[in-house]
Parts: structure tokens; C-alpha cells; sequence
């Protein structure tokens, strides 16, 4: 793929990426679909509130959100790799749009149960695990290599801005007209990137074999032994596993919390708006950490800071003081994702990055997905202590981390991405 890179004065900018026009066209139309996904993730959470009492089931739509990722990121990754990732993506985001489009139908015609809000936001996030290796993949491929960290950092402050003012809007929308006009809305936010990976799926050269085939067997052993090989890569995802299994509760919970406390969905999109609004300047303080501290350690611990954040929750009563909090939280939050998922990417060539990508992904989103469903089942019956175990468990996990790393290797170590 041509990479036409245009003048920058300032060349340790970390808005450079945005000098690459494919690059930067991709990312607007991303901020814009990131707007959508987050009210529909408002109006999804708060519609099961108000279907059902039920701790776990409120719980269970995180874990419909996360469980996808897991199933079907690893076939997504190898199939990415043999086929053009701009078509791919055009196919994925159709798919992704019409079962937002068909929620906010049944949501409108009253025919959405528990059950059904579960399966259909099973359905949508089915596509959007099929598009996340292609759609990472396909963005690191059209900045420098030199260049990736600052990639992911502008990425993850695009989701940041969006799950910020997303849940905003969701508030107001919900509040006033109803969740079906959230759903049909996150399908009409996607039609931006649809036309965008149809012109691009036109003008891009292939860069894929076409005459190779496809051995999804063949290719899952090749992934195996690669990871195996890759002492770094295995570490980073046993550190994944305990980091997400930790920091799943709030985000399974929060509207648990919200309701707890009597608070409306105006209250609750803006504890849901105030996780990104400190995240968005993650990205500027991220590079001065990095400068200063092992990525590894900083991972540490923005991970102990979110926990403790976490933890405190349930006995806050203060609006306004949660807010901070969960500023905080948003802070902590974005500075690991952005760190891990740096340095998951960096671990491999570009021509293994899209399956390393979908390895970690399914290892993350699995963490998510479990952790929903245990620290869900256990504020069934005692709430407070489904938040600040978590902060227990990610102690027990940095010992565990640090035993079996050393047999491996030096915990500390930092891979090339750095």
C-alpha cells in the first residue's frame, strides 16, 4: 500500500499520523462510528435496567459485548490476512449497521425481552470482532512503523472522544425521545465509513495473495508456534488476563451503581461520559510517562490506580465526587489499554501483526467477558465486595505475574516498540 506522506514541520509531533491522508480519513470516520457505538452501549445498558432488576443480567451485556471478541477474533485475524482489508471492512460495517437498525425497529415496536437485547447485542458485536484485527491492522499499515505508538495513541484518544460525548448525547436522546432513536442512530453513524471503505476497497492495490489458500488450520498451528517463540508476547498476555479480570467490575457494574444510588440516565451517561473526558488528554501525559517510566510498570500502575478507583465507588454518595473518580478511572484506563495494545502490536512483524492483534484481543475481551459474569454474580449478593475484590485479585496476580515471568523472563523487559 502507497503511503503519501505529506510535510510536518515538527516531526516528534504525536499528531504526525494524521499527515497521512488514508490514515487521517480513516480516523474521522472512526471518531464519528465511535460517537454511535457508545450511545447504543448507553441505551443498551439502560434499557436492560429498566427490562429487568437482575444483577447478573445487567452484568450479562457486558459479557454480550465482550464474548464475541473472544470467539471469533482469531479467525478474523488469520482471514484478514489473506484478503483485502478495506473490502472486509466494507462488509463487516453493512452487517454492523443493519443489526443496530433491526434493535432500534424491535426497541420501537416494544418486542425487545432480556433475552432478546442479549442475543441481538450478541449479534452486533459479532461484527464488530470480525473487523477489530482487519481495522487495527489496516491502520498500523498506513503510518511508519517508527510511527505506531503515536498511531495508537491518537486511535485510543478517537475512542476516548467519543466515549466521552457519546454517552452525553445517549442521555439527552434517551431522556427525551426514547432508546430505539439511539440504536437507529448508531446504524446512520456508520454509513460515513462505509462509503469510505468502499472508495478506499476500489483504489487499493492488493496487497494480499489472491492465489493463496486459505487453511485455517495451517494458519491457527503457524499462529502457535510464532507465540510460542515470542517470550514477550506470552507475558503480555498473562499480564492482560490479570489486568482486565481486575478492572471488568466497574465496567459490568456501573450501571448497577447508578441505580443504587437512584441516579437517572442523565446521571448515568455522565458517569459513563466522565470514564473518557480525563482520557482524552491521556495521550499528551502518556508521552511524558514514557519517557520517564518502563511501559510495563506503567501498566502497574495505572492498573492499581483504576482498582483503587473502583473500589471506592459504593461508598461515595456524592455525585460530583464520583465524577472525579471515575475521571480518574478514564485516565488510568486509557494509559493501559493504550500501552498494552502498543505493545501486543509490537511484538511481531506487519505481516503476522493482524492474528498477534486478534490473539490479544480474544485474551482481553475473554478477561472482560468472565470477569462480567463473576463479579456480576457476586454483587448479587454483596455489591460492594464484587468492586474492591477485584483490587485483591490484581495483588495476588502481580505476585503470580512476577513468579512465572522470571522462569520465563525478565519481567521488565521491554520489546522493540519501544
Amino acid at each position: 500500500m502507497r503511503l503519501e506522506k505529506s510535510q510536518h514541520k515538527n516531526k516528534c509531533s504525536m499528531f504526525l499520523p494524521l499527515s497521512y491522508p488514508l490514515f487521517r480519513g480513516l480516523w474521522i470516520c472512526t471518531l464519528i462510528a465511535n460517537f454511535g457505538a457508545w450511545m447504543h452501549s448507553v441505551g443498551a445498558v439502560w434499557l436492560m435496567t429498566t427490562l429487568t432488576s437482575s444483577t447478573l443480567m445487567i452484568a450479562l451485556v457486558q459479557t454480550a459485548t465482550t464474548l464475541p471478541v473472544f470467539l471469533f477474533s482469531i479467525p478474523a485475524g488469520i482471514y484478514a490476512d489473506h484478503v483485502s482489508k478495506a473490502k472486509f471492512l466494507f462488509m463487516t460495517q453493512i452487517y454492523i449497521a443493519s443489526v443496530a437498525l433491526i434493535m432500534g425497529v424491535f426497541t420501537f415496536i416494544h418486542w425487545t425481552t432480556p433475552g432478546i437485547l442479549l442475543i441481538l447485542t450478541f449479534l452486533l458485536n459479532v461484527g464488530i470482532a470480525l473487523r477489530m484485527p482487519t481495522w487495527q491492522a489496516a491502520a498500523s499499515e498506513l503510518v511508519s512503523s517508527d510511527e505506531l505508538p503515536l498511531a495508537t495513541s491518537i486511535n485510543n484518544m478517537n475512542y476516548n472522544i467519543g466515549r466521552t460525548l457519546g454517552p452525553f448525547i445517549a442521555g439527552l436522546i434517551i431522556s427525551h425521545c426514547g432508546v430505539g432513536y439511539v440504536f437507529t442512530l448508531n446504524a446512520i453513524s456508520l454509513s460515513g465509513s462505509i462509503a469510505f471503505f468502499y472508495r478506499w476497497s476500489c483504489q487499493a492495490k492488493t496487497t494480499y495473495q489472491k492465489g493463496e489458500k486459505l487453511n485455517f488450520t495451517h494458519s491457527f498451528l503457524k499462529l502457535i508456534h510464532e507465540i510460542k517463540k515470542s517470550t514477550d508476547f506470552l507475558i503480555i498476555l498473562i499480564r492482560t488476563v490479570i489486568v482486565y479480570l481486575s478492572t471488568s467490575a466497574l465496567w459490568a457494574l456501573l450501571a448497577v451503581i447508578a441505580k443504587q444510588h437512584d441516579y437517572s440516565v442523565n446521571e448515568f451517561a455522565w458517569m459513563m461520559g466522565c470514564l473518557g473526558v480525563g482520557a482524552i488528554l491521556t495521550p499528551f501525559l502518556l508521552q511524558l510517562l514514557r519517557s520517564y517510566i518502563k511501559p510495563l510498570i506503567l501498566i502497574d500502575c495505572a492498573t492499581l490506580l483504576f482498582v483503587i478507583c473502583q473500589a471506592m465507588l459504593i461508598y461515595i454518595y456524592s455525585f460530583y465526587i464520583i465524577c472525579i473518580i471515575l475521571i480518574l478511572a478514564g485516565i488510568s484506563w486509557a494509559i493501559l489499554l493504550s500501552t498494552l495494545n502498543a505493545q501486543a502490536q509490537g511484538s511481531f512483524q506487519k505481516n503476522m501483526r493482524a492474528k498477534a492483534i486478534a490473539v490479544y484481543l480474544v485474551v482481553f475481551y475473554a478477561a472482560l467477558s468472565l470477569g462480567s459474569v463473576i463479579w456480576g454474580k457476586m454483587a448479587e449478593s454483596d455489591l460492594a465486595m464484587s468492586l474492591y475484590f477485584p483490587g485483591i485479585f490484581f495483588i495476588i496476580g502481580l505476585v503470580f505475574l512476577k513468579i512465572i515471568s522470571k522462569r520465563m523472563k525478565s519481567i521488565y523487559f521491554q520489546p522493540e516498540v519501544e
